[in-house]
């Protein structure tokens, strides 16, 4: 079987789109070393914003018309108008969930052109059971065209100590810290990490480590995290790092006392499976695909409550019971996902169409 994907994401590890084409693309060889599996890459030409919709309605159509595999998918939310359309994976609507992402009228009119688009596929991948029922509410998708594929998580590499620290030492961080790992826009929820830290003693407060690219810029969409820190008080116990390597993340993750992910919405996210798999305890926010991701997994907590956050840290950061409990949870729910498997069910659905 050829199956050929859209790579308009390759090498853009940074997203979660990037990391889905990359680590997709690569476990699918492995789960089908018959079958030839192909990434065709957008030119560069007219600009970031030209070069993809010219890519997306003009130069992939083509290029699938020329190599004529026997499965086309194009691994996020994208189509095109005119053309073949054989797969596409939708891994969130923000845009459609959340009104206020989608105000500018040139990004409004660009998601009202894909789901047009995307209603043409045969099927559609969707991240989990959260993100599908969000395709057939907003994009009126028949529930029989949508495949629920989860995503996979990668064991954790072994970082010594030692090797942790220099990370730590680089950054300014004290254990113990919680870490939450993600972009800095609304929705990401930040805020409600923050003002938990503000109710927690200071004898007993952990660190709060923001990584990621987090840009504070007070915003509606953005809204200024270190502010908020600073009119709290805690300023102190709030370490942003901005983007940081693999190799970065991963030290991060190894001496962290916990993960923090009090995101009100997420197609699926992760950042929680990647902290069980360090053997991280999660704390997160009951809403959206998390409690479907982590799979009772996670200590699950209203998203808008920063008392019974400041009242789970504490918890979390005293008693060693229910901290192991957690730990063995978290590391039996991430050896449940492998991008392995992710790739084996995805070859399932072109075996659908081939």
């Amino acid at each position: 079987m050829h199956i050929l994907l859209n790579g308009q994401f390759a090498g853009q590890r940074a997203t979660g789109s990037g990391q889905y084409f990359e680590n997709l693309c690569a476990a699918l060889r492995r789960a089908a070393p018959d079958c030839r599996v192909e990434a065709a890459r957008p030119p560069q030409r007219l600009g970031a914003r030209l070069d993809k919709l010219w890519w997306e309605q003009v130069g992939w159509p083509l290029t699938v018309l020329q190599r004529d595999p026997d499965v086309c998918h194009v691994p996020y939310f994208s189509g095109p108008l005119l053309g073949r359309i054989d797969v596409v994976t939708i891994h969130d609507l923000i845009g459609f969930a959340i009104p206020e992402y989608s105000a500018d009228p040139r990004w409004r009119a660009y998601l009202q052109l894909v789901a047009r688009a995307v209603k043409r596929a045969r099927l559609v991948i969707a991240d989990s059971q959260a993100a599908a029922d969000d395709i057939v509410h907003y994009l009126q998708i028949r529930r029989e065209q949508v495949r629920v594929i989860h995503l996979g998580v990668h064991p954790a590499p072994k970082i010594s100590r030692a090797e942790t620290d220099v990370h730590l030492a680089d950054l300014g961080i004290r254990r113990p810290y919680c870490i939450y790992l993600g972009s800095g826009d609304v929705r990401k929820n930040i805020a409600i990490a923050i003002m938990a830290l503000a109710q927690i003693d200071a004898a007993d407060r952990p660190q709060l480590v923001v990584a990621g690219s987090v840009p504070n810029a007070g915003t509606d969409l953005l809204p200024d995290h270190a502010a908020l820190a600073g009119a709290l008080g805690v300023d102190d116990w709030v370490v942003f790092t901005g983007p940081v390597s693999e190799a970065r993340k991963h030290a991060l993750y190894a001496g962290a006392r916990m993960l923090l992910a009090p995101s009100r919405y997420e197609g699926f996210g992760l950042e929680p499976l990647e902290a069980m798999a360090h053997g991280v305890p999660v704390i997160a926010a009951a809403c959206s695909a998390t409690p479907e991701v982590t799979g009772g997994a996670a200590l699950l907590l209203p998203p808008d409550d920063p008392g019974q956050w400041a009242e789970a840290i504490r918890v979390l950061g005293s008693d060693p019971i229910a901290r192991a409990e957690l730990i063995d949870a978290g590391a039996a729910r991430a050896a449940e996902l492998s991008w392995l498997h992710t790739a084996q069910q995805t070859l399932s659905v072109y075996r659908e169409l081939a």
